[in-house]
């Protein structure tokens, strides 16, 4: 996470033109696996693997 929030402040500083309204740290599972429906089926079962999250920064600007 370090390297990507090091990215996000440089997208910030490189692009002073924007006004930032909000910054959010998202975690999401991976739903895309051969046995899931996508975004229409929001159940995870986690009795046989080890499911994948996926974290990233989310910036809000105008």
């Amino acid at each position: 996470m370090s390297v990507s929030l090091e990215r996000m402040n440089e997208w910030i500083r490189k692009n002073e033109q924007y006004e930032i309204i909000n910054i959010e740290t998202v975690v999401l599972p991976n739903m895309h696996s051969k046995s899931e429906g996508g975004s229409t089926d929001s159940e995870l079962s986690f009795a046989e693997f080890r499911p994948v999250w996926y974290q990233f920064f989310r910036v809000w600007y105008r």
